[in-house]
């Protein structure tokens, strides 16, 4: 596969008004920040998006380095499913070594992104997140980007992220990651 256009781009926008008695409305804008990176297409050859259904609680675990991924299965203890080949859109294998960009959507519930497999402790991604309970979560219908400088390395040891269905309903996770096989 050949990688012909990369970008990562953010935006927040504004516009604010205020009325005067007596005077003309006060306005300031519209403004924005924005940021965009553009990744060497060189480097950065690799692209997983998919959209996961989870049901109520479920949780899935990602592992960038071997380029799979997991249903956990409830119990005691719980466990992973089979195996589920992270693929790009033209069917190609992907295996990470580095990370720069990743894209988390809640579709319907709210969800929770967090290093680690079934146990945190467990060959966690930590990339963006740190303190002893790392984790982020994401409100129905919202997202989170982020857009790293340099890239991040992925290794056998530091390569999986689990999310978790938060809400009382099936929903599902919509995410996209940009990174590199070398």
């Amino acid at each position: 596969m050949t990688v012909s256009t990369l970008g990562i781009a953010g935006e927040l926008n504004w516009s604010l008004q205020k009325d005067n008695t007596g005077f003309a409305k006060s306005k300031q804008g519209p403004d924005k920040l924005s940021v965009t990176l553009s990744p060497n297409i060189l480097l950065y050859t690799q692209i997983y998006a998919a959209e996961i259904a989870l049901t109520t609680g479920q949780q899935t675990v990602l592992d960038f380095f071997d380029g799979i991924r997991n249903l956990v299965v409830p119990g005691s203890p719980a466990t992973l499913g089979p195996n589920i080949a992270m693929v790009d859109f033209l069917y190609d294998a992907i295996a990470f070594r580095k990370v720069l960009g990743i894209m988390v959507q809640a579709v319907g519930v709210s969800i929770k992104v967090e290093p680690g497999a079934i146990v945190a402790a467990t060959d966690p991604m930590s990339w963006f997140l740190s303190g002893t309970t790392p984790a982020i979560t994401i409100k129905a219908g919202g997202f989170f980007l982020v857009g790293d400088g340099n890239s991040t390395a992925v290794a056998t040891t530091s390569g999986k992220i689990k999310i978790t269905n938060m809400g009382a309903i099936t929903g599902s996770v919509k995410i996209a990651l940009l990174g590199g096989p070398t």
